[in-house]
């Protein structure tokens, strides 16, 4: 038997720091969940396909519920019905603001959909919204030099964002009649024989849609096609090839005259006999280099040679060889090594999930994130991995990785290198030179330089001090784009 002081001992005690610590229940969502719906396993492909709402002013809550629906549709059930499924993905929607405030509804107080449904409209739908857009669909009226397909649809989508406005259909159809110019009601009464008061509000609707369809049809038919017009300098320079073509005809024909016994003209720009100063071939040749390159321009460059060799007569850099990849190897979490190649076309910082799993950096944070590679396939990440430290040397820098599944090894036996892209190349302040091979990093005022050709001559005791060189047909670097 325990006595009564053995249970006074055995009571926790409520000190005066363990009633100022909060206290969470075992239950904080709003939604109360079946068992079955609480099993429904939601895999990242899921999460990245659900919509997402943030509750901000600009976000319409009626499209995205129908957004919601769509998706829904194409997850399996799994012996849930289709209120539980949506019971059970709906959470995993809100983001921010809207998150926020779904926390702040009391834990377990919702059990159908239609009371989620209810509370989220209610929050973000106002009846001040409901009021406007009712009074923009009895007041609509039509643009100046508006079309009858785009108002039509302008006044359709008026209803679709308020589909609660308690109109009736022949008031609906009444309405947007009286909003059409004298020339298009004229054309609707043609269209329903005289009198378009004598028609149902779903004949109308059906008349509209038929004008509108032929509206649509005759504005794409009437756009025409914008011809390129000749510019002002293009004249002049055809003006300039026709002037051109006159004067090298007259140089011929002086060419080809026999020899006169006449005095001989004497050419004051050049010093040489037989012609005058404004016919002299070697300024003619200049303008007419300067004029032809002009007209040469104007044509996109036709006449160019691909390899000038006026372009030999200057002095030329040197052709260099590829100097490979730049390739670390450094230090992740509590040491463990692994390599790292610098890649400035990626804007992430890549791990593969088997280097992942080898290091041990602890849980991933889901991620809506989607990877497209270079064969247009789209891949999704096993999630993030956050501050993971990073060791180059003596220079240690906190890194944010996403972690994607490209299987244990590659095809030629090598294991995946990681990627390290622009994040990782900004935080170290790193400079390349890539004639050299070599590389640069600096963090709060310590540096640490890195040759590519040393650490390709072979291995070296110091890792963090050398870079590796990788096949660059490595299939894991050229798929990622």
């Amino acid at each position: 038997n325990v006595n009564m002081g053995d249970q006074q001992e055995q009571a926790p005690r409520n000190t005066h720091r363990t009633l100022a610590q909060p206290v969470i229940g075992p239950v904080t969502s709003c939604i109360r969940l079946p068992d079955q719906a609480r099993n429904y396993e939601l895999k990242m492909i899921h999460y990245n396909q659900l919509p997402a709402f943030h509750g901000l002013p600009s976000e319409d809550p009626l499209n995205f519920i129908r957004e919601f629906y769509n998706v829904l549709n194409t997850f399996p059930l799994n012996g849930l019905n289709e209120d539980q499924l949506k019971m059970r993905c709906f959470p995993e929607t809100l983001k921010d603001r809207a998150k926020a405030w779904f926390m702040t509804l009391a834990p377990a107080s919702l059990t159908t959909w239609t009371e989620v449904y209810t509370k989220f409209i209610g929050r973000y739908y106002s009846h001040q919204k409901t009021q406007e857009l009712r009074s923009q669909i009895v007041s609509f009226a039509q643009l100046p030099s508006e079309p009858l397909h785009e108002a039509w649809e302008r006044f359709k989508d008026l209803q679709r964002q308020c589909p609660h406005h308690n109109l009736s259909p022949g008031l609906l159809m009444n309405c947007f009649y009286d909003s059409l110019n004298q020339n298009l009601q004229y054309m609707v009464d043609t269209a329903a024989g005289g009198d378009i008061g004598a028609k149902t509000a779903e004949e109308m609707y059906e008349i509209f849609e038929t004008m509108s369809a032929n509206s649509s049809q005759k504005s794409s038919r009437g756009k025409r096609t914008v011809v390129n017009e000749a510019s002002p300098r293009q004249d002049m320079m055809a003006h300039q090839i026709v002037e051109l073509t006159e004067q090298m005809r007259l140089m011929n024909a002086r060419t080809m005259q026999p020899a006169q016994t006449m005095a001989v003209d004497t050419c004051g720009a050049c010093g040489a006999q037989g012609h005058r100063s404004e016919v002299c071939p070697s300024t003619f040749d200049q303008d007419f280099g300067e004029q032809y390159a002009d007209v040469n321009a104007l044509q996109g460059y036709q006449n160019r040679q691909p390899n000038d060799p006026g372009a030999m007569q200057h002095d030329l850099p040197k052709k260099e060889r590829d100097p490979g990849d730049f390739v670390l190897k450094i230090a992740l979490g509590n040491g463990k090594e692994a390599s790292g190649m610098l890649d400035l076309g990626a804007g992430i910082n890549l791990m593969p999930f088997s280097i992942f799993q080898r290091l041990g950096l602890g849980d991933l944070r889901p991620t809506r994130m989607c990877l497209q590679l270079a064969d247009r396939s789209i891949r999704y990440p096993k999630g993030v991995v956050e501050d993971v430290l990073v060791r180059v040397g003596k220079l240690i820098v906190s890194v944010d990785f996403v972690v994607l599944d490209v299987g244990d090894v590659h095809e030629n036996g090598k294991d995946h290198t990681i990627l390290l892209g622009r994040p990782f190349m900004a935080t170290t302040n790193t400079l390349i030179d890539v004639k050299n091979g070599t590389l640069n990093m600096t963090v709060l005022g310590e540096s640490v330089s890195i040759s590519v050709r040393e650490a390709t001559s072979g291995p070296s005791a110091n890792y963090v001090e050398e870079c590796a060189f990788i096949d660059a047909s490595d299939p894991f670097v050229e798929e990622i784009a």
